[in-house]
């Protein structure tokens, strides 16, 4: 009996990982392996239930995860990883993680015609290991767990758009496009960067655009859409220069036109006159 309780507790004893990442686990709840130098920590979408556009069912260990990659020592840690999220989920994580000053890298689709449609937002952070894991729960605690808002179920009031104030809070002159949709250019941008505004019928405002920038740049960007409300749809890199980094966030908006235009000036400047 005492020989089985040492084993037990030899089996333990090298089934935990090492310092930091001991800590790093218990400070996450999550459970994780040592993979290839770093300390991997995962958690399946266990909670839905997926098919590809085929109809076929997806189990969700085919990718359906989110995770999180350490490495480092415990004063001088990286970590990078992924969010497995529904749509209405991605902004409250974003929003989480930028709270605690960690760079979203990314978001996109990983499969085409999924049901349920999922996001894939990656992220990256340098740090204190503790410090990072400690940054990162509250993220990761919203997964699978944050529920839509309810739209209000009042009206809305017919809209006055006043389209030469949206030209002066945005430094541009719109052109007037199809639909009734007018676009404003982000200044010095090579056009990677605007603004879409259309005011719908239904007497509400819609806004689509882009804002173009470095990696620290756009991560203030992000912060600026995400004081006004604006969600973000996608962020990708769309030149393969690598001298020349760029990252390009796509957002969105509906709602009262000035406070939107607000953000998206306030976007822009984080990154206008300071291309890299």
């Amino acid at each position: 009996m005492l020989l089985g309780f040492f084993h037990h507790a030899l089996l333990t004893i090298q089934h935990q990982p090492p310092e930091p990442w001991l800590t790093v686990s218990k400070i996450m709840m999550m459970p994780g392996t040592m993979v290839g130098g770093g300390y991997r920590l995962g958690v399946l979408r266990a909670d839905l239930k997926f098919k590809n556009a085929l109809g076929m069912e997806m189990p969700p260990g085919l990718g359906m995860e989110s995770y999180a990659v350490f490495s480092g020592t415990r004063s001088k840690a990286t970590a990078y990883g992924q969010f497995c999220l529904r749509p209405f989920e991605v902004n409250p994580v974003i929003d989480a993680l930028r709270a605690e000053r960690i760079q979203v890298t990314s978001l996109h689709n990983h499969a085409l015609g999924d049901e349920p449609a999922m996001l894939f937002l990656h992220f990256a952070a340098a740090g204190e290991a503790a410090r990072m894991a400690s940054a990162l729960k509250p993220a990761f605690d919203l997964v699978g767990r944050y529920r839509p808002l309810q739209q209000p179920e009042n009206p809305p009031t017919e809209m006055a758009v006043d389209w030469g104030k949206i030209s002066r809070i945005l430094g541009a002159t719109g052109r007037e496009g199809r639909d009734g949709v007018r676009t404003y250019l982000q200044p010095n941008s090579d056009e990677l960067g605007r603004a879409s505004f259309y005011p719908c019928p239904c007497h509400r405002m819609m806004m689509m655009g882009d804002v173009a920038g470095s990696l620290e740049q756009i991560q203030r960007a992000i912060d600026a859409l995400r004081r006004r409300h604006i969600d973000i749809d996608s962020i990708y890199t769309p030149l393969p220069d690598v001298r020349r980094p760029v990252l390009v966030v796509h957002f969105e908006g509906e709602g009262k036109w000035e406070e939107m235009a607000i953000g998206v000036r306030e976007s822009w400047n984080q990154v206008v006159g300071q291309r890299p």
